[in-house]
C-alpha cells in the first residue's frame, strides 16, 4: 500500500489559486472603475454635466426635474436648470414606489444615457424634484453594480470622458 505524501508545492499553489479565483465575485472579473462619494455625470446626448451624489443605499438613480406630466406611455418633463433645463419627452418605463426618509412616493421611471468616467451607461432613472437637495443627480446601485467601486474617502475621481453624440 502506498503511503500518502504531501502535495508537491506546485500542486498546492495551483489549488490555492483555483480556490481564490472561485471566491472572487463575478462582477469583480469585469473592469471596474473606482469612484468617490461625489462624481461629475454627463447626460448624453446633450453633453450637460452636473455633480452627482453616490448612494449605495438607493436601488435606483434619480435626477432633478420639474413640470412632470405622465401622458399615456410618455413622460413630459423639464430638466432642472442645473441639469441643462432641456424640455424632454421620453418613454415611460414604469411607475415605481420609492421609499424615502419622508415616507413613500410614486415616481415615473425613464431610461437615460449617462457618462461616468469613461463608461456610457443606459439606465433607468426616477424623475423627482430634487431642488431642495444639494446634488441634482443620485447615482444608485443600478449604475454601481458591476461598473464601479466606491471609495467614500475620495471625490471627483472619474470625470466624464465619453465622446459626445451630435444631435441632428
Amino acid at each position: 500500500m502506498r503511503s500518502r505524501k504531501a502535495l508537491p508545492v506546485t500542486a498546492a499553489l495551483f489549488l490555492l489559486v483555483a480556490v481564490s479565483l472561485l471566491s472572487v465575485p463575478a462582477y469583480a472579473a469585469a473592469e471596474t472603475t473606482t469612484i468617490g462619494a461625489v462624481e461629475e455625470v454627463m447626460l448624453l446626448p446633450w453633453g450637460v454635466q452636473f455633480p452627482a451624489r453616490v448612494d449605495t443605499g438607493a436601488a435606483t438613480s434619480s435626477i432633478d426635474v420639474c413640470e412632470i406630466a405622465v401622458k399615456g406611455k410618455e413622460v413630459h418633463f423639464t430638466l432642472a436648470g442645473r441639469c441643462g433645463g432641456h424640455r424632454l419627452v421620453l418613454a415611460l418605463v414604469e411607475m415605481r414606489r420609492i421609499q424615502t426618509s419622508e415616507g413613500s412616493d410614486e415616481r415615473p421611471v425613464v431610461e437615460m444615457e449617462l457618462c461616468i468616467g469613461s463608461r456610457r451607461i443606459v439606465t433607468p432613472v426616477t424623475l423627482n424634484d430634487r431642488s431642495r437637495l444639494e446634488f441634482p443627480f443620485l447615482i444608485g446601485r443600478n449604475i454601481l453594480e458591476g461598473n464601479f467601486i466606491v471609495d467614500v474617502s475620495r471625490s471627483k475621481t472619474a470625470p466624464p470622458t465619453c465622446p459626445l453624440v451630435r444631435l441632428p
